[in-house]
């Protein structure tokens, strides 16, 4: 097996070590608990017809099939015949515009009023692809980039969704899953790809018949470090909902760094149940009598 596929795919670290792990069939698995006897059986938890394996629990259960037939529709459809935000519960954000109006495969998403359609234009695709049964014929998707890293987020939100419902008894449907891990894989995509900015302001300009210089650019915003004898803190919260968009776990945390880029002190603290917005407010409240002693730097 060629694990250099695994570490270049477009997708997080964590995405990267946990496709590792599946490779190596280092999943806990009710299959490997019940062969070290820390469960009583090593039946599919969710199916209860077959042994959880792993190629069980990503590929084969009859949930996860469903979960893998959307998805590749999906890819087969264009990558983008329309919004994957549209009747979505989850996660509760909004849409990032570049996102929205972003070309991907053969479709074109645009913005129209606040409101995000898509419109079909001609496919140039004839090959389709069919759902993946073993994880050697899930690294064949890996010829396609935006393939592959849609399908690692799939393997990603179906091992998720799978110990929400066994664990926290909390069911996620395929179609969440489906929808989920689209949206993950096209948000990480625009984040690291940069080609995509250019292209995008290459349209607008054409769209609107504009030269671009009296257009919004893009600002791609990283941490800059502050003066000699300064120190900088940056700070944030978030907050988790559920699968009704209600506020439940929060937190919120700060990172103080000199001008070398060196911490210097770093603090994180729940919050309880509320938004990101109250726990963000009440983080800094809170500390900033820890912030304001630290005296023999400027803030």
């Amino acid at each position: 097996m060629d694990y250099k596929t695994i570490w270049n795919a477009t997708c997080p670290q964590k995405i990267r070590l946990f496709l590792w792990k599946v490779s190596h069939e280092g999943l806990p698995t009710f299959k490997t608990l019940h062969s070290r006897h820390i469960v009583d059986n090593d039946t599919c938890p969710i199916c209860k017809l077959q042994p959880e394996t792993v190629k069980h629990c990503l590929f084969q259960c009859e949930k996860e099939k469903r979960t893998w037939n959307l998805i590749v529709a999906h890819i087969n459809r264009g990558n983008n015949t329309g919004n994957p935000y549209d009747r979505l519960i989850i996660p509760p954000h909004r849409v990032p515009s570049e996102i929205a109006i972003q070309r991907q495969g053969d479709y074109m998403s645009s913005r129209s009023g606040g409101n995000n359609q898509a419109r079909r234009v001609a496919s140039t695709s004839t090959t389709s692809v069919v759902p993946p049964t073993t994880f050697k014929e899930f690294l064949r998707f890996s010829q396609n980039v935006e393939m592959f890293s849609i399908c690692c987020y799939a393997l990603w939100s179906i091992l998720l969704a799978r110990n929400e419902q066994v664990y926290k008894k909390q069911i996620q449907t395929p179609q969440q899953t489906s929808q989920i891990t689209i949206i993950l894989s096209q948000e990480y995509t625009w984040a690291v790809c940069k080609k995509i900015l250019p292209n995008m302001v290459g349209e607008r300009q054409q769209r609107n018949g504009s030269t671009g210089e009296n257009n919004a650019r893009t600002i791609w915003v990283k941490w800059s470090p502050p003066p000699a004898e300064w120190v900088k803190i940056n700070m944030d919260g978030a907050s988790k909902n559920n699968m009704v968009g209600q506020p439940e776990r929060a937190g919120a945390g700060w990172i103080c760094r000199n001008t070398n880029g060196n911490v210097i002190m770093a603090m994180a603290d729940p919050i309880g149940i509320t938004t990101t917005l109250v726990a963000e407010t009440l983080f800094a409240c809170n500390k900033n009598g820890d912030i304001t002693k630290m005296d023999k730097h400027h803030l």
